[in-house]
């Protein structure tokens, strides 16, 4: 079983690495857009404009040459992590009935759920690496446009035009289009969700198939406060989460894949989804008791004399540290510009300041590295 708190460790080392590199292609933009020089109507500075913008691609396809082979290496560790973790807590549970559970090493059918998720996960991040590609050099050249209307019209100097058009960028991010729905995202909101999903499809099919293996029939699921708690069976977990369920039709125990979704996009380990799952046998105590699941459903935080569902709380606290990684990456940005960042560096000290309080009235933990570090 994986805890909330081993996800988002699993996560991190994942998310700083492709952060970081997102950071190093807006810096970039900005670098090229500060060489444009003087924005005119001449022929030569179209010129300047396609020959920035192919360097500026090749600078990120040389990132992600790099940056694949890193984030394969890290992606193997985090996830085989993942399943090891997983099955030693289901074998523990398994020992303790009385079985003899089955070594990962000693199952085909456990080795191939790892390396097929590995390699799917592999994939979507490498195709994800490829998006930002074009991604990046269409921030770029929409960026220039902009500035270059803003000049020829006269409603901005140069500096005033790259200034604005930088602004303008570092708002909107380098983003991916890869869904069907056309649906934007920014490259550290993908990045966790494929991780995420990689992760937690990863512990929970090692599980499935270790219940299999040992032809197991009831399954609790883990359980954590502020689980989603938004609609009905199955896409609201605080329904499901904490509870025993029967893959065989024991009436005692309702149905595992009807209640929980799991294999859904809303279900269990679905998207975003950081439930997981694992034996049981009715001669063991739950791991959690009606009373506990209670209290985690019940569980609220005040800020500034408001209360709040913990679930609502954790969002608002995600909000302002992304607010704080957008200031950091502001100031960056402001000294490539050649600027002294005073207004930014006073804004991320604002913020800071914020989450800081926010932490101490809610009593929610305080996690620097989501916050761009220290």
């Amino acid at each position: 079983m994986l805890q909330p708190a081993d996800f988002d460790k699993l996560l991190m080392p994942m998310q700083m690495i492709y952060e970081k590199f997102s950071e190093e292609v807006i810096l970039d933009i900005v670098r090229r857009l500060m060489k444009m020089g003087k924005l005119t109507k001449t022929a030569a500075w179209q010129v300047q404009r396609l020959v920035e913008s192919g360097k500026q691609y090749n600078y990120v396809i040389d990132k992600i040459s790099k940056l694949t082979s890193m984030s394969s290496k890290e992606l193997n560790r985090t996830l085989m992590e993942a399943g090891v973790k997983s099955l030693k807590y289901d074998n523990m549970i398994i020992t303790s009935a009385g079985f003899v559970p089955v070594n990962l090493n000693l199952s085909p059918a456990m080795a191939k759920v790892l390396v097929t998720n590995i390699n799917k996960t592999d994939g979507l991040l490498k195709n994800l690496a490829r998006s930002i590609a074009e991604a990046s050099q269409t921030a770029f050249l929409n960026s220039v446009d902009v500035a270059y209307m803003e000049v020829v019209h006269g409603t901005m100097s140069y500096g005033q035009a790259i200034k604005q058009a930088t602004k303008n960028l570092l708002q909107e991010g380098v983003t991916t289009v890869k869904y069907p729905s056309g649906h934007k995202d920014k490259v550290d909101v993908a990045v966790r969700r494929a991780v995420l999903t990689g992760v937690a499809q990863t512990a929970n099919e090692i599980s499935w198939q270790n219940i299999l293996d040992m032809d197991v029939d009831l399954i609790e699921t883990s359980a954590h406060i502020g689980a989603r708690n938004k609609g009905d069976l199955p896409e609201n977990h605080e329904m499901w989460q904490g509870k025993v369920f029967s893959r065989k039709n024991n009436p005692n125990f309702p149905d595992f894949l009807t209640s929980t979704g799991y294999g859904t996009v809303e279900g269990l380990a679905g998207i975003n989804c950081r439930h997981t799952f694992y034996p049981y046998f009715e001669s063991m105590p739950r791991n959690y008791t009606d009373e506990k699941l209670q209290e985690y459903a019940a569980k609220t935080v005040t800020y500034n004399n408001k209360e709040y569902d913990f679930y609502k709380a954790t969002q608002m606290q995600r909000k302002m540290e992304r607010d704080i990684r957008a200031a950091k990456l502001e100031a960056k940005a402001a000294q490539v510009l050649g600027e002294d960042a005073y207004e930014e560096k006073a804004k991320i000290k604002f913020y800071q300041a914020r989450i800081r309080d926010f932490c101490r009235q809610t009593g929610l933990e305080r996690q620097y590295a989501r916050e761009g570090g220290k």
